[in-house]
């Protein structure tokens, strides 16, 4: 009856292909969807030309050169309408992964959380936040990873442990818990992508050196906030550097050559986010 109806494919003007089901010209029933210029993919059921059902959606993500690497952002589970709704599996293309429950393509009530160092929370989310502490089931390191010290409830491992305590101060007590391990969490969400971008930036007019270790300079920090556009905001890369010194009580850097270890960076860029964004905040 000159509608799209049974199992076809269509090509659409902006290079997206989908190839499944129709029914009365929308997409319906199993089917796979790629955005091209998205570089992402859906494939699983569909309800009037949404998702709705059991389906796994991928996002493809670039280096910071534009050439794509294997690891990649996935979900796995239950669509609601289009969106992320029931219970569903989250890779993340640092290693961790989240299994539990969703709301509104968030993560809302219970899950577990499986950091990329082997080590397994329990934990409760209300809209993207969690709002229990985590109880950690015993779980032994991969080789190669420092055990952390039982003291240390970071779900970070050695190498990327955030010191933030300077920043907690400012907010109140009650919230400094729940507030660090949500910056914890974001960190550990998109560990690939600092390394890789860590690892970039070291890299730039640099020799190799002897023992094949590259550590990021000023310099090379400085140019990375000038490619993320930091100016834009109102505020000079001077004064960006003296708000990281004077909030991680750091000492005067007189040359732009002096090195700054993974760490470092991380809490330079949450103090760069705080800086930023903390009107919004507010």
């Amino acid at each position: 009856m000159n509608k799209r109806e049974g199992q076809g494919e269509r090509c659409y003007p902006s290079g997206n292909i989908y190839t499944g089901e129709w029914k009365n010209n929308l997409r319906h029933g199993e089917g796979t969807m790629n955005w091209m210029e998205l570089g992402q993919q859906y494939v699983g059921t569909w309800q009037n030309g949404i998702q709705h059902g059991l389906g796994t959606y991928i996002w493809i993500l670039k280096r910071v050169n534009g050439s794509q690497y294997a690891q990649s952002n996935q979900y796995q589970g239950e669509f609601f309408e289009g969106r992320r709704h029931g219970k569903g599996t989250f890779y993340y293309a640092g290693g961790a992964i989240y299994t539990g429950e969703w709301r509104n393509n968030k993560k809302h009530g219970k899950g577990k959380l499986t950091a990329g160092s082997g080590r397994v929370f329990e934990c409760e989310f209300d809209e993207d936040v969690m709002i229990a502490g985590l109880n950690e089931n015993k779980v032994p390191p991969p080789l190669g990873v420092l055990p952390l010290s039982e003291s240390d409830s970071s779900i970070l491992g050695p190498d990327m442990a955030l010191n933030i305590e300077c920043i907690l101060e400012k907010i109140p007590k009650r919230d400094r818990e729940s507030e660090r391990r949500q910056v914890e969490f974001v960190v550990l969400s998109h560990h690939m992508e600092l390394r890789l971008i860590y690892g970039f930036y070291s890299r730039l007019g640099c020799s190799h050196p002897p023992d094949n270790i590259f550590l990021l300079s000023r310099l090379q920090f400085w140019r990375l906030l000038k490619d993320c556009y930091i100016h834009r905001h109102g505020v000079t890369l001077t004064q960006i550097d003296r708000f990281i010194r004077e909030e991680a009580g750091l000492a005067e850097t007189h040359s732009p050559f002096t090195s700054m270890q993974r760490h470092e960076f991380l809490m330079a860029l949450v103090i760069v986010a705080l800086y930023i964004y903390k009107k919004d905040m507010m």
